[in-house]
């Protein structure tokens, strides 16, 4: 998974205003048609935070016992990649699987 990454949002032509958007519980006001920033990927969640320019690239939480970046909303929850997460899931499901199996 790929921690690191670029998004670009464009607004609408025209657009001779200051739009406002809503990034990760950011209210950031963008002026022009369009939005750049550095993102993250969570280790974690899989969700992405994105970094604003001239922030602090120690903005996002940064997990000690994985040693991977993560979102603010994860980095007061205890350390779970999100690759355990889907592990689990699988496991559930296999079992789920056999004891179907084993009823008929």
């Amino acid at each position: 998974m790929r921690e690191g990454g670029y998004a670009q949002i464009f607004f609408p032509e025209g657009n001779d205003k200051d739009s406002v958007a809503n990034l990760d519980g950011r209210r950031v006001i963008v002026s022009g048609n369009m939005y750049e920033a550095s993102t993250i990927t969570c280790a974690h969640c899989g969700g992405v935070e994105h970094i604003p320019h001239k922030a602090d690239p120690n903005a996002v939480g940064f997990c000690r016992h994985c040693m991977k970046a993560i979102c603010r909303k994860c980095s007061a929850l205890p350390c779970k990649p999100f690759e355990r997460s889907l592990e689990e899931v699988e496991r559930k499901v296999e079992t789920l699987r056999n004891y179907n199996e084993h009823l008929r």
